[in-house]
C-alpha cells in the first residue's frame, strides 16, 4: 500500500516537474525571441524603405494578426448587404463613391481612404502594405460572379442568402485590394403590404484588415445618405483601483500556465457535422436596426441588452420549434465590437 502510494506521488511529481520545465523554457524562449525579432522588425522596415519602393509601410502590430494568412486567403471577411429604393445606375453609385470616399483628404492633404488602393505582401517575414495598379472599376462593379456564386436576374433576398457563405470564403487576388462592392440590378424586395418591388441591391465584401464591419456601415451611410440608426459604443472604467491593477501583474504567471495547459490538451470535443462548407445559418428573421434603436429608447437600456434579448428569444423559439426542452440556464457567445477599435472611419488606428 505504502509502496503504491509512494510510486503514485513520485509519478505525479515527475509530471509536474516536466510540465513546469516546459513552461519555464517557453517563457525563456518567448523573451529571447522578442529580444531578437524587435531589431529584425526595425531592420525590415529600413530595408523595405530603401530597396523596395512598392511597399508603403509595415502593417501595424494590431492589424498584423489579420494579415497572418496572406493576401489570398479569405480568413476574416466582412459581408454587408444594403438595399436602395428603385433602380440606381451603377455609374451614379460609383461616382458618389469616388467623390465622397476616394477623393477625400485630411487636413495634411493625405487621402483618408488610401488603404483602399493597397494590397499587402510579406517582406522579410513581415506583412507590408503594397502599392498596386488600382482601378476603381475593378472593385466597384456590377455583380459578375459565376458558377456557385451566380445570381438570377431578377433575384430575391433568398437568392442572396444562398451565396453569402461562398462570398465569405471566396479567395482574393493578391494584385487587387481585398475589398469589393457589387451592385445587383433588379433586386426583388418584399414590401410591408406583401407586394414586391424592383430595387438596387449592394453587397460589400472586404477583408477585416482593410476595414472592420462597423466602419464599413458608417462608410455606406456616408456615401448613400442612409439615416438608419447605428449603435454607439462607449468605454467604461474597469472599476479596479491602482493597487488592484498592480496585483494583476502577479496573476500573469497563472494565466500563462493555464493557457499553456489548454494548448496541450490532445483530446477535445468535436463534431463532424454533415453540412455543406458554404452554409449561412440564421436563428431568426431579419431585425432592422431601427427596431433595435426603438427598443433601446423605449426601455432605457443599452443596445447590447436589446441584442442579447433578441438572441435569447431566437434561441428559445428555435428550441421550442424543435420540441427541445428550454433549459433554465444557457451559456453562449456572440461577438461584440470593442469601442477602441472603431474610433477611425478608415480603421487605420
Amino acid at each position: 500500500m505504502y509502496s503504491y502510494l509512494s510510486f503514485g506521488l513520485t509519478k505525479s511529481f515527475i509530471k509536474t516537474f516536466i510540465f513546469g520545465t516546459q513552461v519555464f523554457l517557453e517563457v525563456v524562449i518567448t523573451v529571447f525571441t522578442a529580444l531578437i525579432f524587435s531589431p529584425l522588425r526595425l531592420f525590415a522596415i529600413v530595408v523595405a524603405k530603401c530597396f523596395n519602393k512598392d511597399l508603403v509601410g509595415i502593417v501595424n502590430v494590431r492589424d498584423s494578426r489579420e494579415a497572418f494568412c496572406g493576401p489570398k486567403t479569405a480568413d476574416v471577411n466582412n459581408v454587408i448587404c444594403v438595399t436602395l429604393e428603385g433602380a440606381v445606375p451603377l455609374e451614379r453609385l460609383r461616382t458618389l463613391f469616388q467623390s465622397r470616399i476616394m477623393e477625400v483628404k485630411d487636413l495634411n492633404g493625405n487621402f483618408v481612404y488610401d488603404r483602399f488602393t493597397w494590397s499587402w505582401t510579406f517582406f522579410l517575414g513581415y506583412a507590408f502594405w503594397k502599392r498596386i495598379n488600382f482601378k476603381l472599376e475593378d472593385h466597384f462593379r456590377s455583380y459578375d460572379l459565376t458558377h456557385e456564386l451566380s445570381l438570377p436576374n431578377p433575384c430575391s433576398e433568398k437568392d442572396v442568402e444562398n451565396v453569402l457563405g461562398g462570398l465569405c470564403a471566396k479567395p482574393w487576388s493578391p494584385e487587387r485590394s481585398q475589398w469589393e462592392i457589387l451592385i445587383i440590378k433588379n433586386y426583388l424586395s418584399l414590401e410591408s403590404d406583401g407586394n414586391t418591388s424592383l430595387n438596387t441591391g449592394i453587397i460589400i465584401r472586404a477583408n477585416q484588415l482593410i476595414m472592420d464591419g462597423r466602419n464599413w456601415v458608417q462608410l455606406v451611410r456616408k456615401v448613400f445618405d442612409i439615416t438608419s440608426p447605428l449603435p454607439t459604443f462607449k468605454n467604461k472604467k474597469s472599476g479596479r483601483s491602482r493597487f488592484g491593477k498592480i496585483l494583476l501583474w502577479f496573476k500573469l504567471p497563472f494565466d500563462y500556465i493555464e493557457m499553456s495547459r489548454e494548448l496541450r490538451i490532445e483530446n477535445q470535443f468535436a463534431a463532424d457535422l454533415p453540412f455543406p462548407p458554404n452554409l449561412a445559418v440564421g436563428l431568426s428573421n431579419f431585425v432592422p436596426d431601427k427596431d433595435i434603436h426603438d427598443l433601446r429608447s423605449a426601455f432605457g437600456v443599452s443596445h447590447a441588452v436589446v441584442v442579447q434579448s433578441i438572441v435569447l428569444g431566437a434561441l428559445q423559439n428555435l428550441l421550442e420549434g424543435a420540441q427541445i426542452p428550454v433549459p433554465e440556464e444557457l451559456t453562449f457567445v456572440y461577438p461584440v465590437p470593442q469601442p477602441r477599435e472603431h474610433w477611425s472611419d478608415t480603421g487605420n488606428n
